[in-house]
């Protein structure tokens, strides 16, 4: 994964965005949970949401995750974790 995050090109952090779709009971949710898991334990950092909706009855279920790295030489900063309120 960070192999792939450094190979593209850009400033700033490397981020990856992936979207899981799924009906209730496909394991959405529970794919969306490992890869925050298995990037947490790789010293990515990472973020995701999931939207439950209808679950229990073969509803839409998604799950957005969100991996950034830091390129060579950039430090990071306390201040990037802070955000507005959604309004």
């Amino acid at each position: 994964m960070e192999e792939y995050l450094n190979s593209r090109g850009g400033e700033g952090m490397k981020k990856v965005n992936i979207l899981i779709a799924g009906v209730g009971g496909q394991g959405v949710m529970t794919i969306g949970m490992l890869l925050k898991y298995a990037a947490v334990k790789a010293g990515i950092m990472v973020g995701g949401t999931e939207t439950r909706g209808a679950s229990q009855r073969e509803g839409s279920v998604n799950s957005h995750v969100r991996f950034g790295v830091l390129e060579p030489g950039e430090e990071y900063d306390e201040r990037r974790g802070i955000h507005a309120s959604l309004i």
